[in-house]
């Protein structure tokens, strides 16, 4: 018998909101989909999010504690639930263990999605999966954002800044794994996405510059400077 997940709704500090389809699902696999990005020097107050304390805490060691203890956790109960059975981690395109979240050298990487699409429900009817809810603030309120109004947020960059409420569940089919889905998001600083790659992409790398002159104008080898005045073009 499959064992049943324990659910974690999670508030998440300030990330880059990036490879976001979240207005509409993604086209080719029709998902929600999300990635966070959690800088390293990224840090917030936990009353912020309506926890104890007012010290600043890291951003990625907040989150990886979050993830990681539901990860354990879920772990343990499968185990205990069924001692005798073998389990197998989900595994990615590649036959590797399915990573729901990387750390790199930009930060922390949180992949979240959710599925898009018609369902039917035991009583026959068909229902319509609902799409992540877009929130705002508006003066000192925080209200959703109805469909048409979503729409401005259909083309994220991947320099938008915001928070996810996110709805973690793990699931025991063939394989065990975890989901993570951005059940609602709310974008606190919001950059349109025109299409354009970054210059690093296009292979306008930096080059290396000279070394700054010398700041010692009796340097020997260097000439004397004189002092400007208003002659000088």
């Amino acid at each position: 018998m499959a064992s049943k997940s324990p659910t974690l709704m999670l508030t998440t500090p300030y990330a880059n909101l990036t490879y976001a389809w979240l207005h509409k699902p993604e086209p080719k696999y029709g998902y929600y989909q999300l990635t966070l990005v959690f800088k390293p020097d990224d840090v917030f107050t936990p009353s912020d999010l309506g926890l104890p304390g007012t010290e600043p805490i890291n951003s990625i060691e907040f989150m990886l504690d979050k993830l990681e203890g539901y990860k354990t956790k879920w772990k343990e109960q499968l185990q205990n639930e069924n001692p005798s059975k073998k389990f197998t981690w989900s595994r990615d395109k590649e036959g590797n263990p399915k990573e729901y979240w990387k750390t790199t050298e930009q930060g922390l990487e949180v992949y979240c999605k959710m599925p898009s699409g018609k369902r039917t429900n035991k009583q026959g009817a068909e229902f319509e999966l609902p799409p992540p809810k877009f929130a705002e603030q508006v003066g000192d309120t925080v209200v959703f954002l109805n469909k048409e109004e979503s729409a401005k947020y259909d083309k994220l960059s991947p320099e938008s800044r915001g928070q996810a409420y996110l709805r973690i569940q793990g699931f025991d089919l063939d394989e065990v794994g975890m989901r993570i889905q951005p059940v609602s998001v709310i974008v606190r600083s919001y950059v349109p996405y025109d299409g354009v790659a970054s210059p690093q992409d296009m292979g306008f790398l930096p080059t290396k510059q000279p070394a700054p002159p010398s700041s010692f104008e009796d340097e020997p080898g260097q000439p004397i400077k004189q002092p400007a005045s208003a002659s000088d073009w």
